[in-house]
């Protein structure tokens, strides 16, 4: 979140628009941004904890994204559900840098200033940050696939097959 605040949070809260960041079931872990667009929001479900997956809401940026691992940009009538048709909105997959696995996505929600095709760009810039970010704090994995674990002073070399044995 600390990488997501800083690149878009102050770009939210400036232009009436939301922060948000799901995970890979579409379920909504953060919701933040300008107070009266929160407010909107939340007359929609669009708070944390929602269930905003494509099974449960239709087409929408974050629900979509993760189902096809893929940024995606909805506008307005786009959306599925009536009541999130006045939303615009822009979200893209974040990854684990390691493995490739889908952990979520973030999204930029927020009205027709958003119908820009920037938005989606800066979403997708994001997720490469956070990503990128993430790639920094997870321990190098050797090519055997081993790892090292520091604690206290010590390292030790670990596999998948001596993890039990490894602290």
């Amino acid at each position: 979140m600390p990488v997501f605040r800083e690149l878009m949070g102050g770009f939210a809260k400036d232009g009436e628009h939301l922060l948000a960041v799901c995970d890979a079931h579409g379920r909504l872990l953060w919701v933040e941004g300008h107070p009266a667009t929160r407010t909107r929001a939340g007359r929609m479900n669009f708070v944390p904890g929602a269930r905003w997956a494509e099974s449960a809401m239709g087409t929408n940026a974050p629900g979509t994204a993760v189902a096809v691992d893929r940024p995606v940009q909805v506008f307005a009538t786009e959306h599925f559900v009536r009541r999130v048709q006045p939303w615009t909105c822009a979200a893209a997959p974040v990854h684990d840098p390691r493995s490739g696995r889908l952990l979520g996505a973030v999204d930029i929600t927020g009205g027709d200033g958003l119908a820009h095709p920037h938005s989606l760009a800066f979403v997708q810039a994001v997720a490469r940050a956070a990503e990128s970010q993430l790639a920094l704090l997870s321990p190098p994995v050797e090519a055997d696939g081993a790892w090292e674990l520091t604690a206290l002073g010590a390292t030790r070399r670990c596999s998948s097959r001596t993890v039990a044995r490894c602290g």
